[in-house]
């Protein structure tokens, strides 16, 4: 047998076992017109289709080099630097509302403990009204309700 024919028979064989792999695929529409996908034609529908479908072919992912290694060692310490950024800000977020809850708290026990309250306003010194106290009791326990959760 010489080159060529056996060359020829060769590549025969491989089509003919890729051809043997790719499956058939029917694609019917039963009576209330819902679209089917089965390996076997149905024994009744209004039409018919024959799909010819091709395994898959997968490629294997590159394996990890060294540059990909120092990449990939790059992007972590981004990350773990992220991260430690995002903890700073939720470490100080959490101290500005302890002491926002602290000085609610203060001012709302001062406010339920005196019957007269002095403030500076402008300059000047005066007592607040009925009206004004009620006013700032609301305020203070709506912030410690909303500041003071974990507390």
């Amino acid at each position: 047998m010489n080159r060529y024919t056996l060359c020829a028979s060769a590549l025969i064989l491989a089509l003919a076992t890729t051809t043997a792999q790719a499956g058939k695929v029917y694609k019917w529409t039963d009576e209330q017109g819902v679209v089917h996908y089965t390996d076997q034609p149905p024994a009744s529908a209004t039409s018919v289709k024959e799909m010819d479908i091709a395994e898959p072919r997968y490629t294997p992912l590159p394996k990890s080099s060294p540059e990909t290694g120092n990449r990939d060692a790059d992007t972590q310490k981004e990350i773990d630097k992220v991260r430690a950024q995002q903890q700073a800000e939720n470490a100080q977020v959490e101290k500005l509302r302890k002491e926002r809850c602290e000085a609610a708290r203060k001012n709302l026990d001062i406010l339920n403990t005196t019957t007269r309250v002095r403030i500076e306003d402008n300059g000047k010194s005066r007592f607040l009204t009925p009206e004004e106290i009620v006013e700032r009791k609301q305020r203070y326990q709506d912030i410690v309700n909303a500041e003071c959760q974990d507390n």
